[in-house]
């Protein structure tokens, strides 16, 4: 038999000598705190984690309940109202709607103490957060009761709230960003931010939310020193660096633990429209160094990327003869490497070096040669012979 606490019965049932709660005068009010009172964490798309037990269940008979439209096929004849009705009912309610042609699920939502149904704390503070109604009665509820009402504020799982956003679960993000209290700059164990794991994930939809937060960190740095910004040009995701580039405190030329930039990443994959649009911010550092020395000039031109190469090339103050660690330049580096259309740009540029011989003293023209590149071989060759 089930606890019921209802509108018309706010107190225990099997106790009907007990006087009613002082919220006697809003009696619904007394079951928002009999729930928010009891640490759960929201559903989840998927399998309710046994920690969000409800009342009743032992811990170590945790509950297989499964969301609306998840259920198993395998399992003839499963009553889809029955099994909506272990979910907390802000979850049901926001996730799917009332079963199809279920008119009998009840317009006023009650709270039953029992494996049957319950409402999670996050829940209940998100609904009164957005809604200033009670969810049981949708009726409105004074802003003294509200405030009163939030000082609930769940636990919040920030590992959970990671995960989420790392594997793109946008619904469940929604509904925890709505939760009071949530910190947004929160780190995990190697120091990533949800922003920061949105960005290398490619989660867009994500990475708009959290920029709209007041107070979020652009430019944290994870245990690599990298940012999100970092992270995203590293793995190509253009539409959230356009994201990141628009708020105006952002760090284009922010180095990680190797000293490379934002550039120097997404020129060394190859992302053409991420350095179009980082070369398009003023004050960018295109001839900034990491530890060994490379440039995103070097890097584009060691491996390939030719478009990257005629885009940097373009920039004022482009430095062509820089040398890494090893004392190799770009010529060096596409000359040894076969890359003969970036030959060609590099060696239209006045002032190139075509004789720099790196720390083994080998030349452009000497690793060509070694190499088997004849077009370099002869390119370079024009590029030494008197005017």
């Amino acid at each position: 038999m089930s606890t019921r606490f209802s509108k018309s019965n706010p107190s225990n049932p099997s106790n009907p000598s007990k006087s009613r709660s002082s919220y006697a005068s809003f009696p619904s009010l007394h079951n928002l705190h009999q729930v928010l009172s009891v640490s759960a964490p929201c559903c989840t798309n998927g399998r309710v984690p046994a920690r969000a037990l409800p009342f009743g269940v032992p811990r170590e008979q945790p509950p297989d309940y499964t969301l609306p439209g998840m259920e198993d096929p395998s399992i003839p004849g499963t009553n889809k109202r029955r099994r909506d009705a272990n979910l907390c009912s802000i979850c049901r309610e926001s996730l799917a709607g009332p079963a199809e042609g279920d008119a009998s699920l009840p317009d006023t939502l009650e709270v039953i103490t029992s494996s049957q149904q319950q409402y999670h704390r996050w829940c209940i503070a998100g609904w009164v957060a957005k809604n200033n109604t009670d969810p049981n009665t949708r009726t409105v509820i004074s802003p003294e009761e509200i405030a009163n009402l939030l000082q609930f504020r769940p636990p919040i799982d920030m590992d959970t709230f990671i995960q989420k956003v790392k594997d793109g679960d946008l619904v469940n993000v929604q509904r925890i960003l709505a939760a009071p209290g949530i910190n947004v700059n929160q780190t995990d164990f190697y120091d990533y931010t949800a922003l920061i794991w949105a960005s290398r994930n490619g989660r867009t939809a994500i990475v708009e939310l959290l920029l709209a937060i007041p107070g979020i960190n652009v430019n944290h740095e994870n245990v690599d020193g990298s940012t999100a910004l970092m992270l995203a040009s590293e793995h190509g995701h253009t539409a959230i660096v356009n994201l990141l580039l628009a708020v105006p405190d952002i760090n284009v030329n922010h180095v990680n633990n190797d000293e490379s930039t934002a550039l120097m990443l997404t020129s060394k994959h190859g992302h053409t429209d991420i350095v179009q649009l980082l070369l398009a911010i003023p004050g960018i550092n295109v001839n900034s160094t990491n530890m060994s020395r490379y440039t995103a000039l070097m890097l584009a031109s060691e491996h390939g990327h030719t478009d990257i190469v005629q885009l940097l090339l373009a920039i004022p103050g482009i430095n062509v003869n820089h040398a890494d660690m090893y004392g190799y330049t770009a010529l060096i580096w596409a000359s040894r490497d076969g890359r003969t259309a970036i030959v060609e740009l590099l060696l239209a540029i006045p002032g190139i070096n075509v004789n720099h011989a790196n720390m083994y003293g080998s030349t452009a023209l000497m690793l060509a040669s070694n190499n088997g590149h004849t077009d370099i071989v002869n390119l370079l060759l024009d590029a030494s012979a008197p005017p």
